[in-house]
Order: C-alpha cells, then structure tokens, then sequence
C-alpha cells in the first residue's frame, strides 16, 4: 500500500470528488434516502468545497493505493480544521474510506 497526499489541482480534486461520493454511498447510502444521500452528496462534495478543504493548511488528504491502484482516501485535521474542537492539539482523523471492493484487502 502507498499513499500520496492530494493537491489543488483539478484533476485530483475530481479524483477526489469520485472517490469520496462512491465510497460514502457504498458505505451509508442504504441508511439514507435517495433524496437526502444525493443532496448530501452534492452539498458536502462539491468542488469548490473540496478544493477550499484541500487548500486549508490545517487539513491533509490523502490517496490511497494499492498495487498502484486508487483503492481509497484518508483526512487529517488539525488546529482550528478539527471537527472536535475539545482538543486542540490533537491530530484528528476525520475520514478513511475505502472502496468496498477493497475492503477484503484489510487496508
């Protein structure tokens, strides 16, 4: 497994905005409705949204792959990006997720 930090640009921002809507709809869109997954969908992973994440010194995304193939992403925060804001000195892991079809993979 490897992993390669994400940056501003459009293509890994589109990468990104893929990655995120698939795998948070494999992972909870049977929780939700068709209406409230897509407008989540289209309100938290709008491009310009992931691009002023992504440009937030206090936040980190990572790609992550295996056998050099997309398998998932990850996002650190920290200081005043953190979600949790009880902790301020912390190193928050606000999301990993993975590609269903690599969950098998114990990534």
């Amino acid at each position: 497994m490897s992993i390669k930090e994400i940056s501003n640009s459009v293509e890994d921002i589109e990468a990104l905005q893929a990655i995120a809507k698939q795998t948070f709809t494999e992972t909870f869109g049977s929780q939700n409705t068709a209406e409230d997954l897509a407008k989540f969908l289209s309100e938290e992973y709008a491009f310009d949204k992931l691009k002023a994440e992504v440009e937030n010194p206090e936040s980190f995304y990572y790609f992550c792959y295996f056998e050099d193939e997309l398998a998932g992403y990850l996002k650190l925060n920290v200081g005043a990006a953190q979600t949790e804001p009880d902790y301020p000195e912390a190193l928050e892991i606000q999301m990993i997720l993975i590609f269903k079809v690599k969950n098998h993979l114990k990534l």
